[in-house]
């Protein structure tokens, strides 16, 4: 999404000069790219896989004349598991050039690609280097919602109900989490669309254009989305599940309030989290509470038609498995601890009438088996 994205605004930029650009992703017509890259181009846009697919077997594709590479969010494609392509894509590439890497962290694994791909001293550039508070624009409002486990689809839902004339994106830990809500808003009134990495290329690529081109429309997402991307006019940010860390609040908050218009953040916490809040307060994030006077009656609505659905139930029991496993694997336990949650009642909030089977570890207590 991000190739395509920086292609579509290169495309722009080159319109009226002697330039020429193409775009290497997968999901795209090879031979298409095939062709591109063997009449020759002054830009190449491409995903790491794609692009070392092609550098391996696609004759007169020539880059003895490469002048820079520019290696964009390193950090990402480095934590989606591209490192050992992108070694090899260096290895590759002509020594004579001028290297420019951007990425939001500093990590070890950045810096072992920082030594083989900037072969001289290179020129370091921090922009906000310590401060959190210059990373969040005087234009985003900040909230958050306290709502109890069995509450918050209907909050959820009130919610996306008062926002239904605005562009929306709400952010879910997993992808089984995104299906199943997705699939289940659509049922019920609602026109979503959704985006996340389990998804194939055409699908997530149809997935990002839908999105771009509505003015009103709803995005139901993992941090796949929240990174990178530029939607245009996006009004709310929802965190309906909460993030792995402060610079993923960061990053999803970040898709709002942009080009200096105002944009709404609206962060989900359950009553045991509500700690979380004073915390961000110390990384000079200031979230106040988003007040509904009336939430939706919808639960037990849902519960009968996930109940009464042999589809729904399925998708709910894997979103819900996933979940629990994503959240007892975030860090921060002193806000998100898995055994201090009503997990009986959260089955509420996937539509789930009933604890489904499921397999614990020895992170629970025995308080907490006990009640499940």
């Amino acid at each position: 999404e991000l190739a395509i994205q920086i292609f579509n605004v290169c495309s722009k930029l080159i319109k009226y000069h002697n330039l020429s650009v193409t775009i290497v992703i997968g999901g795209i017509n090879k031979k298409i790219e095939d062709e591109n890259l063997r009449k020759g181009c002054n830009i190449v846009i491409g995903t790491p896989g794609r692009l070392m697919d092609h550098l391996k077997n696609t004759e007169k594709f020539k880059i003895s004349n490469l002048k820079i590479l520019v290696l964009d969010e390193t950090d990402r494609i480095l934590d989606v598991g591209f490192e050992d392509e992108l070694k090899n894509i260096l290895k590759l590439l002509p020594e004579n050039r001028q290297t420019l890497m951007f990425s939001a962290t500093q990590t070890s694994k950045l810096e072992d690609i920082s030594r083989l791909s900037l072969k001289n001293k290179p020129l370091r550039i921090f922009a906000n280097p310590s401060n959190h508070d210059d990373l969040i624009c005087d234009n985003l409002n900040q909230f958050y919602i306290l709502a109890t486990e069995s509450k918050r689809l209907a909050v959820l839902y009130s919610i996306l109900k008062r926002f239904k004339n605005e562009k929306v994106m709400v952010f879910f830990s997993t992808c089984n989490s995104v299906n199943f809500h997705s699939q289940l808003f659509n049922f019920i009134g609602f026109k979503i669309i959704s985006l996340h990495g389990k998804m194939n290329q055409i699908k997530r690529s149809n997935s990002f254009k839908n999105f771009e081109k509505e003015k009103t429309s709803i995005l139901f997402c993992t941090d796949v989305a929240a990174r990178g991307l530029d939607f245009s006019n996006v009004s709310t940010v929802i965190q309906y599940d909460v993030p792995v860390d402060v610079k993923e609040y960061i990053h999803r908050v970040g898709r709002t309030a942009r080009a200096g218009k105002n944009g709404n953040a609206i962060l989900f916490l359950i009553p045991t989290e509500e700690k979380y809040i004073k915390f961000l307060e110390t990384k000079n994030m200031i979230l106040k509470e988003y007040c509904i006077e009336r939430i939706k009656k919808i639960t037990e609505k849902i519960l009968k038609i996930v109940e009464n659905n042999y589809f729904f139930k399925k998708n709910a029991i894997l979103a819900f498995k996933s979940f629990l496993s994503s959240y007892s694997s975030l860090s921060l336990k002193e806000y998100f601890d898995v055994r201090k949650i009503d997990i009986e009642e959260f089955c509420k909030s996937f539509g789930l009438s009933s604890m489904p089977a499921i397999q614990f570890s020895a992170n629970f207590n025995k308080k907490t088996q006990k009640r499940l």
